[in-house]
């Protein structure tokens, strides 16, 4: 099919130079009592060549798989079908569309004529494929007289999703299929779409590299046939890839015939650190709104080990790397940055030395820098604000070194400490002025690490200032806490900000060769009180201030007992590594 524009991009997401941009909404969650539980494997209905299928009124047919309850308490997997236009959102019939016992779970639906459809699917993932045939697209029936691949024609245990599409006189299916405990991708012809054998001897046919992102397991594929500026059709497979259990992101694969080779992307194009929705990763399931004048992806997320606890359907748009685009967005929001802390600096010690909830959080947050702070030691607090933390800094006789992007900030600590021996420095944290090894000690609190728009980028920063052996002390805001907003956001203002959970917080750390030592729970309960209590401080005459007071209180004895993954900050604690020798040398 010539598309030339989608084409381009997806060479360039095989060779690293785009990525997809998800929308962290959700294009379609469980409406139906038999599909609350979860849904997934998003699958557009198609012609044999792969081009969804579009009504007169511009929308699209979805099809899913949605599940009731969890298996060991008896959940049973449906098929359900939505309409809508992909951008403003899906109608899904109130029943499923076809079920096949207790387990049904389709992976391509293709109209042949206006009255014949074909639904690929797994009735039994340890059997093989089954197929069911309909006139309307809504009403379905098994139909039995075909040969579908099974695992013994691969020499494989299980297999599941199969992913049709008719290209060079002949029907191909992608799927997955799980040799000794790995998924890889497997391929499988046919004349007719009804017999089929193996492709590559039942091989699989991608063999990812030792230390490629996908070198532990390769899964539920989707195939595709498109054309470039010059006319040639080249094949792309869609697919997900691991290098951790469970831990899947999105990638794609080229090749310039369908017997191979396939040459895979060497990063992911969709990946758990750019989407945050979920409490843990997993990004699967990824189909091409294929069309030419669209660059949209269809994918499902899940936040647990479960394959299908409270997945829903997301939409991604496929877009270029660009160095230029990218330097304006971080631009802006320095600058959204700078405005917003510029007005909060004229109430900085205001809201720090009077509010009842940020006088706790000072008092816990200089108790474990007082464990970590050693006498005369060199010290660096990045988005320092006005300085709350250092007086205890100030009293051990530390070099200390406090870095905003806020000039009303920084006066507002030169005026609280006219007399300190502070470096005062006007920098972005994401580049920071320092020599390397110059720091024991990097401080990062007030949410700071939330509102940078590249924490990677950050946390090397952080390494390379630190000496071996010192310490960073960051607080972050907690995804997992009730109070918090899920996901990547924009503000109205124009700043980033970004909770995170501790997995993806101790990930980063490792991935940047810092290593947690302790994450401490501050804040379980108090931030689901009204604001207003907060705010009008112990004195009024309110009931809401000394019932804050009195919680406070017990806030202290629990972020002893209670885990720190479900307080509302988590102040971590991790350290450059002493061995140098453990870490290759440059970026992370």
């Amino acid at each position: 099919m010539p598309a030339p524009h989608l084409y381009n991009l997806l060479m360039a997401a095989v060779d690293g130079r785009a990525h997809l941009d998800a929308d962290e909404s959700a294009a379609y969650g469980p409406t139906s009592s038999w599909s609350i539980f979860g849904v997934r494997d998003p699958s557009l209905l198609t012609d044999p060549l792969g081009r969804p299928i579009v009504s007169t009124t511009g929308e699209y047919t979805m099809y899913f798989n949605g599940r009731d309850r969890s298996v060991p308490v008896g959940g049973k997997t449906r098929i359900g079908m939505a309409t809508g236009t992909v951008t403003e959102g899906w109608r899904a019939n109130e029943l499923p569309v076809f079920e096949d016992g207790n387990y049904a779970a389709q992976g391509s639906v293709v109209r042949l004529a206006a009255d014949h459809h074909r639904m690929y699917y797994s009735a039994n993932t340890l059997e093989g494929f089954s197929l069911a045939e309909s006139v309307d697209g809504i009403r379905w029936q098994r139909f039995i007289d075909a040969s579908l691949p099974t695992p013994a024609m691969f020499g494989i245990r299980r297999m599941g999703l199969p992913y049709v599409l008719f290209a060079a006189r002949y029907w191909y299916m992608v799927f997955e299929g799980m040799a000794l405990n790995q998924f890889q991708i497997y391929m499988a012809r046919s004349e007719d779409g009804l017999q089929w054998s193996p492709v590559n001897g039942g091989r699989p046919i991608h063999q990812p590299c030792a230390g490629a992102w996908d070198n532990v397991a390769q899964a539920n594929p989707s195939l595709y046939a498109i054309a470039g500026d010059d006319g040639a059709e080249r094949y792309f497979i869609l697919y997900n890839g691991c290098a951790e259990a469970h831990g899947w992101d999105l990638g794609v694969m080229v090749s310039d015939s369908l017997a191979g080779p396939w040459r895979a992307c060497d990063r992911p194009m969709l990946s758990r650190a750019q989407t945050r929705t979920w409490s843990a990763g997993r990004i699967e399931g990824a189909r091409l709104v294929h069309e030419p004048a669209r660059t949209d992806v269809l994918f499902f997320g899940l936040p647990t080990s479960d394959s299908y606890a409270n997945g829903k359907i997301h939409l991604a748009k496929l877009v270029p790397d660009i160095p230029q685009q990218q330097a304006d967005l971080e631009a802006t929001n320095l600058r959204a940055e700078q405005k917003y802390n510029d007005a909060l600096a004229k109430r900085y010690f205001e809201v720090w030395d009077t509010y009842p909830i940020q006088r706790f959080t000072s008092n816990f947050e200089a108790e474990v820098i007082a464990g970590i702070a050693g006498h005369g030691c060199d010290v660096l607090v990045v988005g320092s604000g006005g300085g709350r933390e250092l007086p205890l800094l100030i009293e051990r006789g530390c070099r200390i070194t406090a870095v905003d992007i806020s000039e009303g900030m920084l006066a507002a600590g030169q005026s609280r400490y006219p007399s300190a021996a502070i470096n005062w420095v006007l920098a972005d944290v994401h580049a920071l002025p320092l020599q390397d090894k110059s720091a024991d000690l990097l401080l990062g609190l007030g949410a700071v690490f939330n509102y940078l728009h590249t924490p990677g980028r950050f946390l090397s920063e952080a390494r390379r200032v630190l000496r071996p052996g010192g310490a960073v002390l960051l607080a972050v805001l907690n995804a997992a806490h009730a109070s918090e907003p899920k996901g990547r956001q924009v503000l109205k203002d124009g700043r980033l900000r970004m909770a995170y959970v501790a997995a993806e917080l101790q990930d980063l750390m490792s991935k940047a060769d810092l290593k947690v030592q302790a994450i401490y729970g501050v804040r379980h309960f108090v931030d689901l009180l009204p604001a207003d209590w907060n705010r009008a401080g112990t004195g009024s005459d309110l009931p809401g201030p000394a019932a804050l007071a009195a919680l406070l209180k017990v806030e202290s004895v629990l972020s002893t007992l209670l885990p720190a993954v479900g307080a509302k900050f988590l102040l971590l604690h991790a350290i450059r590594s002493p061995d140098e020798s453990s870490f290759a040398s440059g970026t992370p």
